[in-house]
């Protein structure tokens, strides 16, 4: 009875052992790396364009970069996705104006457009934000900013400018899943500096 279980197992171990060796191409951690992450920010007012983000990783710098792409929903341009940016760093919050006329994005935490092709890329706002949203006639956003609340360790002992540590003297240094910066998150709501 030994010999035949041992008879056929040994051909199910070799078949497993030359299945991996024969294997090059596997899933592996690296290349799940390699692997564009995909975010949908916006589908435009006439429902005929989706702008979306895709973020690709550098292992070795410990960098992201996401770059921005449109794409039409109905496959009119036979499912080949646009490059609407292509910066270093990250663009993020891509949404279309309430007329359709733009998008706007985040660069740098700054309030930038372009055009619906990608050309004619514009600062809007100097203010840093976090998000934004338009008014829905467009003459207006609504902006998230994080306002500086706590004192930081360089402004309790200015001597120690190159200290990097946290003076923590309260219970609520951390919650849940977020460490408290000092900062918190407040909205505005501006006038829109352009009317382009």
């Amino acid at each position: 009875m030994k010999k035949i279980t041992l008879l056929l197992t040994l051909p199910f171990f070799a078949l497993t052992i030359f299945a991996q060796t024969q294997a090059p191409n596997r899933f592996t951690p690296e290349k799940l790396w390699q692997l564009g992450r995909v975010a949908l920010f916006d589908v435009s007012p006439d429902g005929k364009t989706a702008v979306y983000g895709v973020s690709y990783y550098n292992i070795e710098a410990n960098k992201g970069n996401r770059d921005l792409y449109a794409i039409a929903t109905d496959g009119s341009d036979g499912g080949k996705p646009r490059q609407l940016t292509n910066f270093e760093g990250n663009e993020n919050d891509a949404t279309f104006r309430p007329d359709g006329r733009k998008i706007a994005y985040l660069r740098g935490g700054k309030l930038w457009e372009m055009n619906l092709d990608g050309t004619g890329h514009s600062q809007v706002s100097d203010v840093e934000m976090g998000g934004f949203k338009y008014s829905p006639d467009g003459r207006k956003i609504l902006y998230i900013a994080d306002v500086k609340y706590d004192k930081t360790t360089q402004d309790a002992h200015p001597d120690l400018k190159k200290a990097s540590g946290k003076i923590i003297d309260g219970l609520t240094y951390r919650h849940w899943n977020e460490w408290e910066d000092g900062s918190y998150s407040t909205s505005s709501s501006p006038t829109t500096p352009t009317a382009s």
